[in-house]
């Protein structure tokens, strides 16, 4: 990516944040072997032009560490997303991440990544807008976003009444919508939704 020195600093400051340290490793040795213009830094004592988080501790519902990087600082932050929870990632841009890229991604993607960071193309980043695209759970299997949204819920145990009134739909509609999943997904029962919700990623039911 041509990085034009008049619009950018010539260096941008890059710090990762995860709670794995051969992540931590692999991805500063990576972005250091392969670009000059990166400069990594510890995020304890330095607030970088942009930060990589890895979206692993919002699995337990803790979105402290996020929500400070979001709202207190101005880093942009990308998070890094795990494929077999898109939900995380999902759940991370809801909660303010600019980009997502996926943890699981080449050396060369995450880096052009960054650089758009850096640079402020993000909404121009192909890698990006593919790994906020593979966010949206269900798409592999055909599901709108709205018909992924009545599962969701679905999952989390409520009744077609109350998912009406959570997304300010008609019970018809939702009917139609519960339809019209069912067959994409090859289901036929409530507790058949579940069980493969549960297994593509979607938030488990509370207790």
């Amino acid at each position: 990516m041509p990085i034009d020195p008049l619009a950018a600093p010539i260096v941008w400051s890059v710090a990762v944040v995860t709670p794995h340290d051969i992540v931590a490793v692999g991805l500063r040795t990576m972005l250091a072997a392969t670009q000059p213009c990166l400069r990594l830094v510890d995020a304890e004592h330095e607030e970088p032009d942009v930060l990589l988080y890895d979206v692993y501790p919002l699995l337990d519902d803790d979105t402290s560490g996020l929500d400070y990087w979001v709202k207190e600082t101005a880093s942009t932050v990308v998070a890094m997303t795990r494929p077999l929870r898109p939900d995380l990632g999902a759940l991370a841009l809801e909660r303010g991440a600019e980009a997502a890229v996926a943890i699981s991604a080449t050396s060369e993607e995450i880096v052009s990544v960054v650089l758009s960071a850096c640079a402020g193309t993000l909404d121009d980043s192909a890698v990006a807008l593919a790994a906020e695209h593979d966010t949206h759970l269900g798409h592999l299997n055909g599901l709108s976003p709205r018909e992924t949204d009545v599962l969701r819920l679905v999952t989390l145990g409520m009744s077609n009444h109350e998912i009406a009134a959570e997304l300010f739909l008609s019970v018809n509609s939702i009917k139609t919508y519960i339809r019209s999943a069912y067959r994409k997904i090859g289901v036929t029962t409530r507790p058949q939704v579940v069980a493969w919700c549960v297994r593509h990623g979607f938030p488990p039911p509370v207790g």
